[in-house]
């Protein structure tokens, strides 16, 4: 997401990339909407981390900010880290 960031900034980055790259980048109105959209998913993803580690006793805010920086795979860690896990014998 950062290198989306630096890429919706426009500016030299964004000349550098297209300038270097074999593939046609989009133009900055699509790259600043798919940011958004991202942003937008990361902070539903982190509201809901927050509220499922707090009805489970966890510390609600480092698991919402950890899913706030690294989205989906932080709430596959709290699923895992609350599931009982069963013995196969």
């Amino acid at each position: 997401m950062v290198t989306l960031a630096v890429l919706s900034a426009g500016g030299r980055a964004y000349d550098a990339v297209a300038e270097h790259t074999p593939v046609p980048l989009p133009p900055l109105r699509a790259l600043r909407a798919i940011l958004a959209g991202a942003v937008a998913i990361h902070i539903g993803e982190a509201v809901a981390a927050g509220r499922q580690a707090r009805r489970r006793g966890l510390p609600a805010r480092g698991w919402a900010l950890q899913t706030l920086a690294v989205g989906s795979p932080s709430l596959v860690a709290l699923r895992r880290a609350t599931t009982p896990v069963t013995s196969p014998l």
